[in-house]
């Protein structure tokens, strides 16, 4: 199977995500990788990349500019595959509004993976049109296996049109510091944290509700609970509450997450149908995962108990009280147990499984 692997929309966020795939992908099939020129600082060796995929820049670009960028680079992939005699097209991310141009010229198997674009769909109905235009022309990847349900259930997509590719999780040993306190790279001091929020999909109601309930109660500030959580509305400081507005840079980010106890990811109920980097960053450094309830988070609290845990305003104290007391080796199972469920073994298997049935179809 010779696959081209590409993106409508080149992220840098998904930069991790894509070189994990593409380095599974290299280990069942024949690789050619369309990027951006210099996009990767990391190149597998046996894998032949393109660098003239257009960088979108996506969070500065309006939606017609955008458009254009992302038919630019379906274009591009389609010439690849008809020069290099790909036998599957793999899009790592795309447009809704664009797509079609793909899924309709395209003349291969061509897998979309989904990200944010069904969770698109659920807020308007012109996307939903234009995916049921295209959802039989099109395989589906998706990163967890309720997600797929949701496509046959509720968008009828027929079943053997779906695969799931488990989100990768960088495997990574956590060093403990034993200081109290670490310095910034700005000379500020980095104290350890009862639980960090830094996610840019926080949802600022729900920060301000936390907010409002701890200016009425004081519930944090008479405990020795220190937390920190960023919004897009609110600022902060009191107590043991910290709340932040605006970015942080990458150094600061990964420091606060270092000296984190457990992770807040506050989504709002219109996060459902795609996975979080910052969970999975959570599960890579053995951090329990704190949250609203989001389709996502309540998913994962019912396959991995004694590491997810589900809080609203009211019982976010309790909560963190509770994600610290489950004892060390019942989280060390469930850490191992997701981090298995997410490897490259089970990726690189249901990409096998995936290609098979292509195969075996193409023959028929």
């Amino acid at each position: 199977m010779k696959t081209l692997y590409f993106s409508g929309v080149y992220q840098r966020g998904h930069k991790y995500f894509d070189q994990k795939i593409i380095s599974n992908l290299a280990a069942v099939s024949e690789v050619i990788v369309m990027t951006p020129p210099y996009w990767f600082s990391h190149k597998e060796e046996q894998v032949v990349y393109i660098e003239n995929g257009v960088d979108s820049k996506r969070s500065r670009l309006p939606h017609l500019k955008l458009l254009g960028v992302t038919l630019k680079n379906y274009k591009k992939a389609l010439h690849i595959a008809r020069k290099n005699q790909i036998d599957c097209l793999i899009a790592g991310e795309y447009e809704l509004l664009s797509v079609w141009f793909l899924a309709i010229l395209n003349r291969k198997k061509l897998f979309l993976i989904h990200h944010y674009n069904l969770d698109q769909m659920e807020r308007k109905w012109f996307f939903r049109f234009l995916f049921q235009m295209i959802k039989n022309k099109v395989h589906h990847v998706v990163l967890e296996p309720y997600i797929g349900t949701h496509l046959i259930q509720d968008l009828k997509v027929p079943k053997e049109k779906i695969c799931c590719w488990p989100h990768p999780v960088e495997v990574l040993e956590r060093e403990e510091s034993k200081e109290e306190e670490k310095e910034g790279p700005k000379g500020e001091t980095l104290e350890e944290y009862d639980c960090v929020g830094l996610s840019n999909s926080n949802d600022s109601e729900m920060v301000h509700r936390i907010l409002q309930h701890e200016k009425n109660t004081q519930e944090i500030g008479k405990s020795d609970l220190k937390i920190i959580v960023k919004s897009s509305k609110d600022e902060y400081d009191a107590g043991g509450l910290k709340i932040i507005k605006g970015n942080l840079d990458q150094e600061m980010y990964e420091r606060y997450i270092q000296r984190a106890k457990t992770m807040l990811v506050c989504f709002p109920k219109s996060y459902q149908y795609r996975v979080s980097a910052v969970i999975m960053e959570s599960v890579r450094n053995f951090i329990p995962i704190i949250g609203s309830e989001f389709r996502l988070l309540t998913y994962y609290k019912k396959r991995y108990p004694n590491i997810f845990f589900l809080c609203n305003e009211r019982n976010l104290k309790d909560v963190i009280r509770q994600a610290q007391e489950v004892p060390e080796v019942l989280k060390k199972k469930e850490f191992q147990e997701f981090i298995r469920d997410h490897s490259d073994e089970i990726i690189q298997k249901a990409m096998r499984e995936s290609f098979q049935q292509e195969m075996i179809k193409s023959l028929e």
